[in-house]
């Protein structure tokens, strides 16, 4: 059995993004947004962890380098399932991208669910099916805005009352709407209603 892997923080904030790393993912326009944060923000108090693999991953490396971003951002690359839970309970954010498009807008996204399941507060692009899900424990930005979602970020990590109501808002929706023992009684409800008609 491989030993599971240690978290290392050498910032005072970790914010996370945990998924595939395709072209549709938006992690370019996270890229601009890391370099807004740490280039013209001065913050150097933050670490990025992008956890997971795709087609993008090696140009992201490559962007990244070419920016001068290594000391801000981890490209951990595809682990195990049950190691994801190791970075996402490190963390103080997590984010999620995606941008404004007629698919993800009306795409649910797993990594939400995942931030708000380990009471992370999360950061977005205004996307209606996004809003439906996250609801009031995320920040939203002007869909594609990089800046405004480098400063939604910055409002999170200089707000630590605002990460706790947020991160308990999502595990809270989680707990009570967001699952499948929730979903499962709705689901009959909706079967019985339709079968005594």
């Amino acid at each position: 059995m491989a030993p599971r892997p240690e978290i290392k923080r050498d910032k005072q904030f970790m914010v996370v993004y945990v998924g595939y790393m395709g072209t549709q993912d938006g992690l370019f326009l996270l890229l601009d947004s890391i370099e807004h944060l740490v280039g013209r923000c001065n913050r150097r108090d933050v670490q990025f962890v992008l956890v997971g693999d795709g087609s993008e991953l090696n140009d992201l490396r490559a962007s990244a380098t070419a920016r001068g971003l290594e000391p801000y951002l981890t490209f951990v690359g595809k682990v195990p399932h049950e190691d994801v839970g190791l970075y996402l309970s490190s963390a103080d954010v997590g984010v999620a991208p995606d941008p404004k498009n007629p698919l993800n807008d009306s795409s649910t996204m797993i990594k939400i669910f995942e931030y708000m399941a380990f009471g992370l507060p999360v950061v977005l692009f205004d996307l209606k099916e996004g809003r439906r899900i996250a609801s009031a424990a995320a920040l939203y930005a002007c869909p594609n805005d990089t800046i405004d979602f480098a400063n939604q970020i910055a409002k999170l990590l200089d707000t630590p009352e605002l990460r706790q109501r947020l991160g308990n808002k999502g595990l809270s929706y989680v707990e009570e709407r967001l699952n499948w023992e929730t979903e499962l009684k709705m689901l009959l409800n909706a079967y019985e209603k339709a079968l005594s008609c």
